[in-house]
C-alpha cells in the first residue's frame, strides 16, 4: 500500500479525543513542574480515551521501560510503560492498546503505521500550531518540514512508516 503523505492525514479520530488532549494542554500540562503531575494527567487522559472507545482501561507505569525506548505497550500486562512525558509517545502507545483491546486499526496500515498516524492526527488536530512547531523543530520522528512547499511530510527513510 502507498502511505499517504503525510501519514497522519490518512486517519480519522474521534473529536472528543482531540478535545481532551487540547484541554490538558490548556490546563498547563507543559507548565507542570514535575513529571509526576504530568503522568497523573496522562493517566486521566488514558481513562477518558478508553471510555470514549469503549475499551478496558490501561495501566500506566513509569518504570521498566526497555533501553532505547521512550515508551512501550505490553499487551499481556495491559500496561503502557512511559519513560518520558511526551504526549505523542503516550498517544502512540495508547493506540496500541486500542488496537489490541478494541480491534481499532485503520485497514491497510500495519500496527506501527496506524499508531503513528493516529497519535500524530490527534496531536495535529488538538494543537495545530504546537504540532507544526514541533515538526519544524524536528521533534517528531516520523515527520519532517518541507521548506520548499511549506508543509509537513513523511520523513524520508523513517523505517516505521515505510
Amino acid at each position: 500500500m502507498t502511505i499517504t503523505n503525510p501519514i497522519h492525514e490518512s486517519i480519522t479520530v474521534k473529536p472528543e479525543v482531540t478535545t481532551l488532549v487540547n484541554q490538558i494542554i490548556k490546563n498547563g500540562y507543559y507548565k507542570k513542574e514535575s513529571n509526576t503531575e504530568r503522568f497523573t494527567m496522562l493517566k486521566s487522559l488514558a481513562e477518558n480515551i478508553c471510555r470514549i472507545y469503549n475499551v478496558s482501561p490501561v495501566k500506566i507505569i513509569t518504570q521498566n521501560v526497555p533501553l532505547g525506548a521512550y515508551a512501550c505497550y505490553v499487551p499481556s500486562a495491559n500496561t503502557i510503560k512511559l519513560g518520558n512525558t511526551s504526549i505523542v509517545s503516550f498517544l502512540h502507545e495508547l493506540r496500541h492498546h486500542l488496537q489490541f483491546t478494541g480491534d481499532k486499526q485503520k485497514r491497510g496500515l500495519n500496527k506501527e503505521q496506524d499508531a503513528h498516524a493516529w497519535s500524530l492526527r490527534v496531536f495535529s488536530i488538538a494543537v495545530p500550531k504546537m504540532f507544526e512547531k514541533d515538526v519544524k523543530e524536528d521533534k517528531i520522528a516520523a515527520l519532517a518540514w518541507d521548506d520548499d512547499n511549506q508543509k509537513v511530510v513523511n520523513r524520508i527513510g523513517y523505517s516505521q512508516i515505510i
